[in-house]
């Protein structure tokens, strides 16, 4: 250190710095002075020296690595007022959720990055990272109805996701699945809970094609059908009551006329079909030969003309 003497003289003098301590929140240095061979007068020799220190505590940054995120710092140490800068980078299907220096959380800058300035009464740099298994959410509709979710996008382990299936015309549900995993329906409505081991969630849905069989309603006959829904290769039975004085013309699906098996009409069905039949009034045998029913009264009016000939002809004879 640099001393006056009392010649008025100034000097160098050497000091073993002993100890630190700490007196009202200040850092003292504490020694005596050795002046041994420095040619000054020995009465200073062992006097106490103490020296106020600007002390600055430095603190190193720490983190744990994962393998859901990478995690850099521009400062591996710092000290109080210095800012370090912090950039994490999630891995694939992964977000992260928080960023935490000494427990509490930072908010990302406009670059992405978090922003740390180390306090005065800061005793460690502690970054800790916060993060979520990130799991995409796909709908695979296919021809037969419709499925819809009451959520998109990500998911997250423990998301609880409600499906609803409305199948299409002509069409009824057959399975439900999440991941090939068959789901059985609550109060009509399917949910699947998400698992740590999913990587995704796929949900599909299967449906069965079944057809409609109608019939065209015509007087005098009734129609009666075995079936009114019916799957491809399915047979179905077609019975056809005839009014008295009709008789069965003929019996078509979609047009197409079908014959009876045995007295009996069906058809294998292979798409949506329509049943009609057609009728007409029985034959009658009279004077003039077969005549049909549907002409009765042109026939009496015949009948009649014929009769007035027959008698004139059997009053001339007379």
């Amino acid at each position: 250190v640099q001393t006056t003497l009392k010649d008025g003289t100034n000097g160098e003098v050497g000091v073993y710095w002993e100890k630190v301590v700490k007196q009202n929140g200040k850092f003292i240095a504490q020694g005596y002075i050795r002046t041994v061979g420095l040619n000054v007068p020995y009465v200073l020799e062992n006097r106490t020296v103490s020296y106020e220190l600007n002390v600055k505590k430095l603190l190193f940054v720490d983190y744990d690595e994962n393998a859901a995120y990478t995690l850099t710092t521009d400062k591996e140490e710092g000290y109080a007022g210095d800012e370090i800068t912090i950039t994490v980078t999630p891995a694939q299907g992964y977000e992260i959720t928080a960023v935490k220096v000494n427990g509490t959380a930072l908010t990302a800058n406009a670059e992405g990055k978090y922003v740390y300035t180390i306090g005065e009464n800061d005793t460690e740099v502690a970054i800790t990272v916060e993060y979520r298994k990130v799991i995409a959410l796909t709908v695979d509709n296919v021809t037969g109805g419709e499925i819809t979710t009451d959520k998109e996008g990500n998911l997250t382990v423990g998301d609880v996701v409600t499906i609803t299936v409305t199948p299409a015309q002509g069409y009824e549900l057959a399975t439900v699945t999440v991941n090939g995993e068959a789901l059985t329906a609550v109060e009509g409505k399917y949910t699947y809970t998400v698992k740590e081991t999913d990587d995704a969630v796929v949900v599909s849905a299967t449906y069965t094609r079944y057809y409609t069989i109608t019939k065209t309603e015509v007087e005098n006959a009734t129609i009666e059908l075995s079936a009114t829904k019916a799957y491809a290769g399915d047979e179905v039975t077609i019975t056809v009551t005839v009014a008295e004085k009709y008789k069965l013309a003929s019996v078509k699906v979609n047009g197409q006329e079908i014959k009876a098996e045995n007295g009996v009409y069906k058809f294998t069905v292979n798409a949506d079909s329509t049943v009609t039949v057609e009728v007409k009034a029985e034959e009658k045998k009279g004077c003039f030969g077969t005549i049909d029913a549907s002409s009765m009264g042109m026939l009496f009016v015949v009948f009649a003309a014929c009769s007035v000939v027959l008698f004139a002809r059997k009053r001339k004879a007379n």
